[in-house]
């Protein structure tokens, strides 16, 4: 079950490997979703925060999740997941994807542009 936010949990925890706190995550959340005409804006900030902290309480559960809970309040993307969303499949320099002709310079260039060792990941998403 997705939640509604749950594009926005993934894009913020992204930039935050370590892991957030619910309220931290809650508050990127609302500032994104926030204007200067938005009317209750505490109202609005409160059904964030109810949201995300049931989905990412339910969800840090599931073994299948990929959200985990890092430590006492604070939730993280599992590593194998963040993992998978940082691969890239395109060449940086264009907009053609690699393994085609005109976007590949060779296999292993293509292969290896954009991926990160076992070490910066273990460095980046301690379990």
């Amino acid at each position: 079950m997705k939640s509604k936010y749950y594009d926005d949990i993934v894009a913020v925890l992204l930039e935050h490997p370590k892991g957030m706190r619910v309220g931290d995550i809650a508050r990127h959340i609302f500032n994104q979703q926030c204007n200067l005409f938005t009317s209750e804006p505490e109202r609005l900030y409160l059904t964030i925060y109810d949201s995300v902290r049931h989905y990412l309480w339910k969800q840090s559960a599931r073994r299948s999740s990929v959200f985990r809970h890092a430590r006492w309040g604070r939730y993280a993307l599992r590593r194998h997941y963040a993992k998978q969303l940082q691969l890239v499949f395109k060449d940086p320099s264009s907009s053609v994807p690699t393994g085609t002709a005109a976007g590949s310079k060779s296999k292993r260039d293509s292969r290896h542009a954009g991926t990160t060792t076992k070490a910066e990941m273990r460095d980046l998403f301690p379990e």
